[in-house]
């Protein structure tokens, strides 16, 4: 998998940056998490030592999906019950782009 350090979303430009613990993504430093999106600054965080390149994209899409829900205002993957959402939604459809060669991890 490329290590992106920029993605662009919508026309916003996120910068990625990876981390070496889960709880030096969560930018209050409270929770271990995958990933965090900060709509503010700008800037995706996602853990990954020990994990595979298809896990650190699931992650990365997950963040996507929420960044493109806050962008357009949809309010589709807020809480728990959104998170579970991207989660069900995320997994074949990054299976999906892989099978299909549409991205290489």
């Amino acid at each position: 998998m490329k290590r992106l350090k920029k993605i662009n979303i919508l026309g916003i430009e996120y910068g990625v940056t990876y981390c070496e613990t889960m709880k030096e993504v969560d930018v209050d430093g409270k929770d271990a998490l995958l990933g965090q999106i900060e709509y503010w600054t700008r800037k995706i965080r996602l853990y990954e030592k020990d994990r595979t390149p298809e896990d650190i994209m699931i992650t990365l899409l997950h963040e996507i999906f929420h960044a493109i829900d806050y962008d357009l205002k949809l309010d589709l993957f807020i809480g728990k019950k959104g998170e579970a959402t991207i989660d069900r939604l995320i997994v074949p459809f990054t299976d999906t782009l892989v099978r299909n060669g549409l991205i290489k991890l």
